[in-house]
């Protein structure tokens, strides 16, 4: 008898829908791997973002709260004197001391915490070019300053670590350049000075008086507000979390209270005098010189996130009230990734 023996059949390849199969759940695997990666990178750069945030925040705080504290004595009350007289001399005669006295602590407020390279006293100002400019200079302190390259978009960047390691404020020393990692500090413009950073490589914002971010129509006319609206609230919260609600109709508006003039003393001095928004130099009470008045305010340290986009117009840019964050066309959508001193995201 002959026996027929059956070879096993052998398979010589895959079909082509098996191969198809295949490569469909690597690539599927492969995005999903991919996403988790990248949100496992963003998560981390905003988590070192908030923590530097916070770090230049408490140094600013320890140097403000020693500045409240010096703001008293023979000395200081010689300043309060010295500010009426200036409005004196100007014209401006029966106008209230403690007027004076609030202009006058904006005005060193404003002088400690310098948002723009425009705001800096004469020698402390860059100089134009690198030849030396016949004074002290605190910048003329980086020989490799090079006026060509700087970007005015550092400038708030620039100034904060400026503040910090090179300014003695009220007693509060200048803190050591060790401070501060090589990944938290950069020259992101080539031009010799030394910016804050985020983990995106991108420098931070300083603002210093954000109130178009509070009331983003600033003044309708010389003496008239625009209202807080519903638009303004819900910007604002997106960068201060814990922002008062409205109240109901009849009351006053919580963020309609500057910190350091909560009953409106200087609202009602421009009321009696209009002059006193004109008047030449820094004597003016407008928005060039301080901010809008009246809306509520707090210093804002500013990353703009992964996006890049700030949703502010940048502190340098008083034309568009830059220097009091008025929002751009994409805001609010450009704001929800930013992370500041005062959200949530930056704790």
């Amino acid at each position: 008898m002959i026996r027929i023996t059956r070879q096993p059949e052998t398979r010589r390849g895959f079909t082509l829908l098996e191969i198809l199969v295949v490569i469909g759940l690597i690539s599927f695997l492969m995005v999903i791997s991919l996403t988790v990666v990248a949100n496992f990178i963003t998560t981390a750069r905003e988590k070192a973002t908030a923590t530097t945030i916070r770090k230049i925040h408490a140094m600013y705080q320890e140097r403000i709260e020693a500045h409240q504290r010096s703001l008293k004595g023979p000395q200081y009350e010689a300043q309060v004197d010295a500010k009426l007289a200036q409005f004196q001399r100007a014209g401006v005669y029966g106008m209230q001391r403690k007027v004076a006295e609030i202009l006058l602590r904006k005005d060193l407020e404003k002088a400690m915490l310098p948002q723009r390279f425009g705001e800096l006293p004469d020698n402390l100002t860059p100089p134009a070019t690198n030849t030396p400019n016949g004074h002290p200079d605190v910048f003329d302190q980086d020989p490799n300053y090079v006026p060509a390259r700087h970007n005015p978009l550092t400038e708030s960047a620039a100034l904060m670590y400026f503040t910090l390691t090179r300014r003695d404020v009220v007693g509060v020393p200048p803190v050591g350049v060790d401070e501060f990692s090589t990944l938290e500090v950069m020259d992101t413009d080539g031009d010799g000075l030394m910016e804050f950073v985020d983990a995106w490589g991108q420098p931070l914002r300083f603002y210093r008086w954000p109130t178009r971010l509070i009331r983003s129509g600033g003044y309708l006319a010389p003496l008239v507000l625009a209202p807080i609206v519903l638009a303004d609230r819900q910007r604002a919260d997106l960068l201060i979390k814990g922002l008062r609600k409205k109240p109901p109709a009849g009351n006053r508006d919580p963020l309609d209270q500057d910190p350091n003039d909560a009953l409106g003393y200087i609202i009602r001095e421009k009321n009696r005098f209009p002059t006193l928004a004109t008047l030449p130099g820094n004597l003016g009470i407008n928005e060039a010189n301080y901010h809008t008045m009246g809306p509520y305010h707090t210093l804002l340290i500013l990353s703009a996130g992964p996006d890049a986009d700030v949703g502010l117009y940048e502190p340098y840019d008083t034309a568009n009230f830059g220097h009091l964050a008025a929002p751009t066309a994409t805001a609010p959508d450009a704001l929800t990734d930013n992370i500041s001193n005062r959200n949530s995201q930056a704790g």
